[in-house]
């Protein structure tokens, strides 16, 4: 015959300490997923073409148009591409975020031609760029990943072999925005994360470098105007 209580409260919290076990995991999966969401939704708020009707006028080549409707479908704007006077006309349902809203003709006529130096080297540029997109790391702070060709990525690895306590400083449009240690590259990507501490802001300026390093402009783009076009 079995000593063995089957009453005994010790026997029924097992199975509870047990499920427990197997469901941490789980929520702890849930919980970076809803953070994840979060700070993307808090990064890009108010990009979404939520607010009233304006209108962008710009003074650009022929062949800046489709790098212009690239922007815009990247960030999420049905736009209306016309000729006009000046040369390119969008109209839009713009965002709603005032400070997006008034950003939005600067990201359309930023050049985004980037340079990846090490020391005085130019490592890649423009052309080497196979594409860039937004990351967010395990502490949901966001960088401006970037997919380097081959090539450029060869002349990275070498830089990196030949300082390995260097490090990668990033230009856009001459302006330095931001560097990466050696000892931090992985073949064939290099990350700009900004000194920005505020989280929103951040992901703005990475969202914003992002959309311009991946889609540059063929040649000089200034804004003629910008205006709301609410009843």
């Amino acid at each position: 015959m079995s000593d063995v209580d089957p009453d005994d409260p010790r026997l029924k919290t097992r199975p509870i300490w047990g499920l427990a076990i197997l469901v941490l995991p789980i929520i702890g999966v849930v919980f970076v997923s809803l953070a994840y969401v979060v700070m993307v939704s808090l990064g890009l708020q108010g990009r979404t073409a939520s607010g009233a009707p304006m209108e962008i006028e710009l003074a650009a080549c022929d062949e800046a148009r489709d790098v212009v409707a690239a922007r815009l479908d990247e960030m999420g704007y049905a736009a209306r591409l016309e000729s006009s006077p000046g040369g390119l006309m969008a109209r839009m349902d713009g965002p709603e975020d005032p400070e997006v809203r008034e950003s939005l003709p600067t990201t359309l006529a930023t050049p985004g031609l980037l340079e990846v130096r090490g020391g005085e080297r130019v490592l890649a540029s423009p052309e080497d760029v196979v594409d860039a997109s937004v990351r967010l790391d395990a502490m949901m702070t966001g960088s401006t990943l970037i997919h380097l060709t081959s090539g450029a990525a060869d002349r990275v690895r070498a830089w990196v072999r030949e300082s390995p306590t260097g490090q990668l400083d990033f230009f856009v449009d001459g302006e330095r925005v931001g560097g990466q240690r050696n000892d931090a590259v992985t073949a064939g990507e290099v990350e700009i994360a900004p000194p920005i501490d505020d989280d929103a802001k951040r992901l703005r300026a990475v969202a914003h470098w992002a959309i311009v390093i991946d889609h540059p402009l063929p040649c000089r783009v200034t804004v003629v105007s910008s205006r709301d076009l609410s009843p």
